[in-house]
């Protein structure tokens, strides 16, 4: 009886709280609250944009817009690095571009990825990076014996005058890594219809199609070779192997009017070299989650690249500690469990997961606990209910829930009346 006294006086002293803060025109508890949410969002916004991370700057201040959507500060934010962006990301292209004309794709490459990390709906660089195929018929092939130092690009070189026709040597062998070739390999060079085809008598042992001649030996008469090319690399140069000893007159009279000489030429830079590059780069500068966005791009092509899983599981710890020190502890956790992807064998990595864990629920519990005293049931429920979602036993926590849901009932049922 003394329990449902207590209550029913509880429940009109809240009463008149609430009618005092409806007659002066007052915020409720729980506008104070998203507004101190949004103002931690905007002061990690401007953080990023004064270390010049543009992009993580933006989701910040989105993330403030989404607390309060009147925030004057975040919609400026918003607008200034969205401009800010737009400028950035356009001259990253248009040096893609004029390094593209001088003929240095890799550099070129570089450029865009940069412009589409800035603006992922950037058409042009998208379009400079897509993949195409093109179908070759392939009339023979030689036997080439690879020589110290010689790759798949420079047999290209050799025999098509294009470094960057390594694909069709790659394909044609169906080799799923072009780069792990060794001296003495054996690798078949196919001649095919629209590119020059120098063959040298060095080193070469050339089989061509001869009648009683075994299947396996030559390709079928005609046959067609599909072939992934990238369009930046500039389709339809064709670099002048120069004059180099054995090379038939025939073939070099055909190539030095529209080619440059081989001086100019520079041997492709490997596009998964490329991503790591960047990704060490970004970690250098300790732009920790773009860094992982690349060297995931490598791990997609390569699972087992050694240097790319030990930066990612660098990156991964480093941009979880960060968010650790800034307080957002489910995100730390998350990034924790993400640093165990690449190394499972972190242990300090387990600790910080269930650090992050029993703190993010005392905190709330706490906080819970506190609202609750001053007799704010909503926010207490609130903070409570973050505590259950991550763990429902944690300190009897749904029965608070439940006591504090049925005094608020008995609170909106008196001021109803």
């Amino acid at each position: 009886m003394k329990n449902g006294i207590r209550y029913i006086l509880f429940a009109i002293g809240v009463l008149i709280v609430l009618g005092g803060c409806a007659a002066t025109g007052e915020k409720p508890a729980g506008d104070k609250t998203t507004a101190a949410d949004a103002e931690g969002y905007l002061r990690s916004a401007q953080d990023f944009e004064k270390k010049g991370d543009l992009v993580n700057a933006l989701k910040q201040y989105k993330l403030a817009r989404t607390v309060d959507q009147d925030s004057q500060a975040a919609n400026d934010g918003i607008r200034r690095v969205k401009k800010a962006l737009r400028v950035s990301a356009e001259k990253h292209y248009a040096s893609g571009l004029g390094l593209h004309k001088q003929g240095k794709y890799g550099e070129a490459r570089q450029e865009f990825l940069k412009t589409l990390r800035l603006r992922p709906d950037h058409k042009g660089a998208a379009e400079m990076l897509t993949t195409k195929k093109r179908t070759y018929k392939v009339k023979r092939y030689v036997v080439h014996v690879l020589q110290p130092g010689e790759s798949i690009s420079i047999l290209a070189k050799k025999y098509y005058g294009d470094y960057h026709k390594f694909p069709i040597i790659a394909q044609y062998n169906k080799m799923k890594d072009a780069t792990k070739v060794f001296p003495g390999q054996e690798i078949k060079v196919p001649e095919v219809e629209g590119l020059p085809f120098h063959v040298e008598k060095t080193s070469v042992k050339t089989e061509e199609v001869a009648p009683g001649a075994a299947a396996a030996s030559a390709p079928e008469p005609d046959m067609l070779l599909e072939v992934e090319e990238k369009e930046f690399v500039g389709e339809g140069e064709v670099p002048d192997a120069g004059e180099e000893e054995g090379a038939p007159a025939a073939y070099t009279e055909a190539v030095e009017e529209t080619a440059p000489s081989a001086e100019e030429e520079e041997e492709p830079v490997d596009q998964v070299a490329i991503y790591r590059d960047a990704g060490i780069d970004l970690y250098k500068e300790k732009n920790y989650d773009a860094a992982l966005i690349e060297f995931d791009k490598v791990l997609i092509e390569n699972p087992d690249d050694m240097i790319a899983l030990e930066y990612a599981y660098k990156a991964s710890f480093e941009y979880a500690m960060e968010l650790l020190n800034n307080k957002d502890y489910l995100s730390a956790r998350d990034g924790f469990a993400g640093a165990l992807k690449y190394n499972n064998d972190c242990r300090k990595c387990h600790n910080y997961i269930k650090h992050c864990e029993k703190t993010y629920k005392e905190i709330h519990y706490k906080r819970g606990m506190q609202y609750f005293d001053k007799e704010k049931l909503e926010e207490a429920i609130y903070e409570w209910m973050l505590v259950s979602t991550e763990d429902p036993d944690y300190k009897k926590v749904n029965y608070l829930i439940k006591k504090a849901e049925i005094i608020l009932k008995k609170v909106e049922e008196l001021k109803g009346k």
